[in-house]
C-alpha cells in the first residue's frame, strides 16, 4: 500500500470517527478535501451521502444528493424536491448569507432542466423580495430565464440589475436578450 493510499484511509476513518461522535460537519469537511484530492475515490462521495440519512439537514449532503440525481440518475422531479429541501434549510441556518445562496443557486442552475429552474427562480425571486438592492440575485434570475428561453423576462431582470450595478456582465446579458428579442434599438446595445 503506498503513502497516498494510507492518507486516504486514516483521513476515511479520521471521518468515520466524527461521524460516530456526531460532529458531523468536521466529518464533511474531511471527505470534501479526500473528493477533491482524489476525484476518483468514490467512497467519500458514498460518505458524504450517507451522512444525509443521518442528518437529513446536512447542507453538504443535500448537494452531493441534488448532483447525484441530477447527473447519474437523471431524476429531475427528485431532484427538485431536494433542490426545495436544500434552499429550506439554508434559509433555516443561513437566512442573512446571500453569498452562499448565489453559490448553491450557480452550482443548480446548470442542471437546465426547466422543473428545476423554475424552483431555483422562486428562490431567486424571494431572495429579491427581502432585498432588492442586490444585483446578484437579479442576475441569476435573469440567467435562469435565460435558460428557459424567456427573453422577456431575462431582459427586464437584467435591466432591473442595472440600476443598483451597471457591471458590463450585465450589458452583455442585456444585450443578448435584445439581440435575441429583435428589440428596437437592440443592435445599438449589442454593438
Amino acid at each position: 500500500m503506498n503513502d497516498y493510499s494510507r492518507k486516504s484511509i486514516v483521513l476515511l476513518l479520521t471521518s468515520k470517527f466524527h461521524e460516530m461522535n456526531n460532529t458531523n460537519e468536521q466529518s464533511i469537511l474531511i471527505l470534501n478535501a479526500l473528493i477533491v484530492r482524489d476525484e476518483k475515490l468514490t467512497i467519500s462521495f458514498i460518505e458524504k451521502l450517507r451522512i444525509l440519512s443521518i442528518d437529513p439537514n446536512n447542507i453538504d449532503a443535500l448537494k452531493a444528493e441534488i448532483i447525484v440525481k441530477l447527473c447519474k440518475y437523471n431524476d429531475f422531479i427528485s431532484a427538485c424536491k431536494s433542490i426545495h429541501t436544500l434552499f429550506k434549510n439554508l434559509q433555516r441556518y443561513e437566512n442573512k448569507n446571500i453569498e452562499i445562496f448565489i453559490i448553491n443557486i450557480k452550482l443548480l442552475i446548470t442542471s437546465k432542466d426547466n422543473s428545476c429552474l423554475l424552483e431555483l427562480s422562486k428562490i431567486c425571486e424571494k431572495i429579491i423580495q427581502n432585498d432588492t438592492n442586490i444585483s446578484e440575485p437579479i442576475i441569476q434570475l435573469g440567467n435562469i430565464f435565460l435558460l428557459l428561453k424567456n427573453c422577456n423576462e431575462a431582459e427586464h431582470c437584467y435591466k432591473n440589475a442595472i440600476k443598483s450595478d451597471n457591471r458590463s456582465l450585465i450589458m452583455m446579458g442585456l444585450a443578448y436578450c435584445q439581440f435575441m428579442e429583435k428589440t428596437p434599438g437592440s443592435s445599438d446595445i449589442a454593438n
